[in-house]
């Protein structure tokens, strides 16, 4: 995303107040919003004004004289610049990041305006793209976790992409800078304790090409753990674009929610909900907490500034004194500010296994499809599982077809879902007595509802380490119309449309399946593309997938290609015949604990 689209997205207008009696002081500037700054690069900027009486005394601060109802925090000036009476903002800024201060002007008679100003340093380099991993950690958990993030940034291009990546942590912004060549991925394992820091935090991807980015937030076990000794059970935080995040009220938007599904607080499982701020001024934002009937249980309020997270933990327990909720769901509403995201994670207190819940805000109506659904033995033991939640959030009932479409056939059930309430199916697959690997829909039948899932490894009561506990990860409801297509343009005729799954291992302590579902009424073939970390070619193979169709590679790396030590590598999936509505999905899995991540693809 250009760096100017998320300026645009996010200034805040202008805020004029009156004294009684007299003229006002009309506010404006030379651009709006305030131009770029850069760290070490002298700036200049002279604000002006007219429509008063006089001349024109200036200030700026934290907070302005007669604040308006709702004035936001702000972080002042950076460092280097300071701000003269005669609205002059010039000097050399010393950091980068994203700032924002108030600025007033009065003239001769006493009469003024104020206006809330965003202004964003860049770093030494002129990035022009930036994306956003939501949290990034090196920190200790509760029941002796320890939470570490790591993040591969892969540079599909045909040029070499310089990159920065920033550390939004309680102690400031920290980075480090790399050049990624043509065709090539950097893994930055632990990124947060590679940059020197400690603490969870936003991680912002800043390049001057496009580049695709992943990660994946997971709880080490110590190699000296009794139980699984060096292993890992994680979750990805997908890529975010401020742009695409939760606007307020205020201005031209109009106030939007957001939903998290599938919220645990009870014996086996607890939720921690996190917010993080993209945009670049502060942010208030209401989390509301609701039980499985649709009962609200409380609701609070959480400041945020520019660049900042923030998390709860266990809210339903701590808020709500909620300590036996199977099924339950958060409403997320922005009050102020832009480019704010929601998310969850659903922790096993067996395993200290967490699940990643990603914000709805797009209700699914008539059909949303699950790329896949369990009930299976896989390797090494494993049992997959998958349990589905559906909200309806209006005011009279949902009725409901489910429906598998795996190896067996299409089998199906239907539901009416009470006004409010959330439905749980656990062990979907099991429950429409089937088995196998497929993918699943939801049809909505006569409105819109909200979806979510969760596959996972469920331990057997007898397993030597972690009896009962679950190792899972969410696989987000996707919409037809949003997959992979064949295009026809006048220059190139007919193309099929590429995506790319990074960020994948193939090694002694992982393994990597890749996934494709076919959600359009046409048969589609699929080429998938297999390249390490350095852009190098390995193979390809095709995958012919009719209607409706799942389909998985296991272990493509390792059976195609022979690849047994790769600590980092990618796929590249085109569709080749005319289709729509394929999708691209990879789980990376654990071979110590058979804990997944899931990796979703990027165009």
């Amino acid at each position: 995303m250009a760096r100017s689209m998320r300026l645009s997205a996010v200034i805040v207008a202008t805020i004029p107040f009156l004294v009684a009696s007299v003229a006002r002081a009309q506010w404006v500037t030379t651009t709006s919003p305030l131009p770029d700054a850069t760290a070490g690069t002298a700036y200049t900027l002279q604000f002006a004004a007219a429509g008063g009486n006089g001349s024109y005394a200036w200030g700026y601060g934290c907070c302005p004289p007669c604040p308006p109802p709702g004035c936001p925090p702000t972080t002042d000036l950076p460092q280097g610049l300071s701000f003269s009476h005669t609205g002059l903002l010039q000097g050399t800024p010393l950091t980068s990041g994203d700032f924002s201060f108030w600025v007033w002007v009065d003239d001769s008679t006493g009469a003024g305006g104020v206006s809330l100003c965003a202004l964003h340093v860049r770093p030494s380099a002129s990035w022009t793209f930036s994306k956003w991993v939501p949290v990034a950690t090196h920190t200790s958990g509760l029941g002796g976790t320890e939470w570490r993030t790591d993040v591969a940034v892969l540079n599909p291009g045909a040029v070499a992409s310089n990159v920065e990546v920033d550390f939004h942590g309680a102690a400031g912004v920290v980075s480090t800078t790399a050049s990624i060549p043509p065709g090539a991925q950097v893994r930055l394992a632990d990124v947060v304790g590679q940059l020197g820091a400690s603490g969870s935090g936003a991680l912002d991807v800043l390049s001057d090409q496009p580049v695709k980015v992943t990660s994946r937030t997971y709880d080490q076990l110590l190699a000296t753990a009794s139980c699984l000794p060096g292993g890992t059970q994680g979750q990805d935080y997908p890529t975010l674009d401020p742009a695409d995040g939760l606007p307020s009220g205020q201005g031209a938007f109009s106030e939007e929610s957001a939903y998290l599904l599938g919220l645990v607080e009870n014996a086996r499982f607890r939720s921690n909900i996190g917010l993080v701020n993209t945009g670049i001024g502060a942010a208030s934002v209401l989390v509301e907490l609701f039980d499985g009937t649709g009962n609200k249980l409380t609701d609070y309020t959480v400041a945020l500034a520019s660049g900042e997270w923030s998390q709860a933990v266990e809210p339903f327990r701590t808020l709500a004194g909620q300590t036996a909720m199977d099924s339950g769901y958060a409403k997320v509403t922005v009050q102020s500010g832009f480019g704010v995201f929601a998310f969850a994670s659903v922790i096993d207190n067996i395993t200290g296994d967490p699940t990643m819940v990603t914000r709805q805000f797009t209700p699914s109506f008539p059909l949303v499809w699950l790329p896949v659904a369990s009930h299976v033995a896989g390797l090494n033991g494993a049992d997959w599982r998958t349990d589905v939640w559906v909200l309806n959030t209006w005011n009279a009932p949902a009725p409901i077809e489910v429906a598998f479409l795996g190896a067996g056939g299409v089998v199906s059930t239907t539901a009416s879902i009470p006004p409010g309430a959330q439905l749980l199916l656990a062990d979907v697959v099991g429950q429409l007595g089937a088995s196998g690997s497929g993918a699943l829909i939801v049809d909505a039948l006569d409105r819109q509802v909200w979806v979510a899932s969760r596959t996972y490894d469920q331990l057997l009561p007898g397993a030597s380490c972690f009896p009962g506990g679950t190792q899972g990860q969410d696989y987000p409801a996707v919409d037809p119309a949003d997959g992979l297509q064949t295009v026809w343009s006048v220059n190139f005729g007919v193309a099929g449309q590429t995506a790319y799954l990074p960020g994948l291992v193939e090694n002694a302590g992982f393994r990597s399946n890749i996934g494709l579902v076919n959600t359009g009424t046409d048969a589609a073939s699929v080429l998938v593309e297999l390249f390490d970390g350095t852009g190098n070619k390995l193979t390809d193979y095709t995958v012919a997938l009719a209607s409706g169709e799942w389909s998985q590679a296991v272990e493509p790396f390792r059976k195609l290609a022979g690849q047994t030590a790769m600590d980092s590598g990618y796929a590249r999936v085109t569709v080749q015949q005319w289709a729509y509505g394929v999708f691209a999905f990879v789980s990376v899995i654990d071979n110590i604990t058979n804990d997944p991540t899931i990796v979703t693809m990027q165009r």
